[in-house]
């Protein structure tokens, strides 16, 4: 039960300008001035005028008078986690030192995944196989390739992946979530709530498990032969158990383009094949609705459209194109729960993917244009930096044009990369009363909303 000394009366939420990449701390101070932090995500593939030892520091800096309360690592990808190790010695660390007493994960992030069905559990099994895949090919058969670069600025970081697996081996607790799930956090931060809206499972989401919607076999289509195939071609040495997943009636497709030989004609198709991999990994995005006192904010990392289609069918919000994925794959969409009011009535928005135009779904700008009429407008704060990933000339580019101009049209939209390089602080503060009526503002110098 929160007192009242622990009443929210503030929260701040601090976007530290790592370049490409997320780091979120979310701190949150009570009626007896007392704080509690939250920290999402810490990483980043593109630096922006410091580095991730600097921005750790000052993380450290920040919290340690009253430590990192709980953390939410959305997903693994380097550019959300691999500033979670930016020292080969674990003691000179900051943020490891930082062991938060909760941590929540999304559930494909289990070793053994509970409280989900037997297809999701086979989903969980095929994205670490891949993973062993793809870093063999890393390690093995690739340097200086295209897809070299790619995975690593984008795949699993192994170092940091360490470091949250030792934060539950010695005393973090540690939660695996999925859509649906509201897991008590009282305990480690007084008068917030979470709720969890993605990702959902197989069961709920069946096409989650496949992410090229043209063709969606593309990646996860049955090979027999293609673990076997690998194995005989390249020597590589892989668990015997992925291998049994690979080649296994749901095996995956992709396997059969990594048993190719790999000369420069192929190299093409295996970073299509890394490019998938890549999508699938934003597709265990957690995505979040954090509830402080009178505040709400949706947290999403890089979820895509399969991610984001459950909660949207709960907020009668699916597109004909994504209602008829789900005609396709043989199940009703779940009813609408009321999720549409709370969507609608959200105070800040963190965009997800850095800017990407595959994971804002549209029907989110018209939730808050039907439901807010008058009111204020949704605060927006992306993290990102431009020219990075992607090309204009194919709309590709991140972050995409047209989605800035929807933010700055229709939210007071600011972004991490209105921060200069050469500014000394390199954050972006946000900060809302959470008594009564209030919105985020920006409180640094001259910092203003984008336009």
């Amino acid at each position: 039960m929160t007192t009242a000394a622990q009443t929210p009366t503030e929260v701040r939420l601090r976007a530290y300008n790592v370049g490409f990449g997320d780091c979120i701390l979310i701190t949150i101070t009570y009626r007896d001035r007392s704080r509690r932090h939250l920290l999402v995500d810490f990483g980043s593939t593109k630096a922006a005028g410091t580095t991730l030892r600097t921005t750790a520091e000052a993380l450290r800096d920040e919290t340690q008078n009253e430590g990192i309360a709980a953390a939410i690592v959305t997903h693994q990808h380097r550019d959300h986690i691999t500033g979670f190790a930016t020292k080969p010695k674990r003691s000179d660390d900051p943020v490891a030192a930082l062991k938060p007493k909760l941590l929540i994960r999304p559930w494909m992030d289990q070793p053994e995944p509970s409280r989900v069905g037997r297809q999701s559990r086979r989903h969980a099994q095929l994205l670490r196989s891949l993973d062993s895949l793809v870093n063999v090919t890393k390690q093995r058969a690739l340097r200086g390739s295209p897809i070299t670069s790619l995975l690593n600025l984008q795949l699993v970081d192994t170092a940091a992946s360490q470091v949250l697996a030792d934060w539950e081996a010695n005393g973090t607790r540690t939660i695996y979530v999925k859509a649906g799930d509201r897991p008590s956090i009282t305990r480690y931060l007084p008068g917030v709530s979470l709720d969890i809206i993605g990702p959902p499972t197989v069961e709920q989401v069946p096409f989650l498990a496949s992410y090229d919607r043209d063709d969606p076999e593309q990646f996860w289509a049955r090979h027999q032969a293609a673990a076997a195939t690998i194995k005989e071609r390249l020597e590589w040495t892989i668990a015997d158990k992925d291998l049994d997943t690979l080649a296994g009636a749901d095996g995956l497709g992709a396997a059969a383009w990594l048993a190719n030989r790999m000369n420069d004609s192929q190299r093409s198709n295996l970073l299509a094949v890394a490019r998938g991999f890549d999508s699938f990994l934003n597709n265990t995005s957690v995505i979040a609705l954090l509830k402080v006192g009178a505040r709400t904010l949706l947290l999403c990392g890089d979820a895509q459209i399969e991610n984001w289609s459950h909660a949207l069918a709960l907020a009668d919000a699916l597109t004909p194109g994504l209602r008829a994925r789900f005609e396709q794959a043989g199940i009703e969409p779940p009813e609408p729960d009321g999720l549409a009011h709370r969507l609608a009535n959200i105070d800040l928005y963190k965009v997800g993917h850095h800017g990407s135009k595959n994971a804002t779904p549209k029907t989110l700008f018209s939730l808050w244009e039907d439901q807010r009429a008058g009111a204020v407008p949704v605060v927006t704060v992306m993290s990102t930096v431009d020219g990075f990933h992607g090309e204009r000339t194919n709309n590709g580019e991140v972050p995409r044009r047209t989605l800035v101009r929807a933010l700055r049209t229709k939210t007071t939209a600011y972004s991490t990369h209105m921060l200069k390089t050469d500014d000394p602080v390199h954050w972006l503060d946000l900060t809302a009363p959470t008594i009564g009526a209030g919105t985020f503002a920006g409180r640094r110098g001259r910092l203003t909303p984008e336009h």
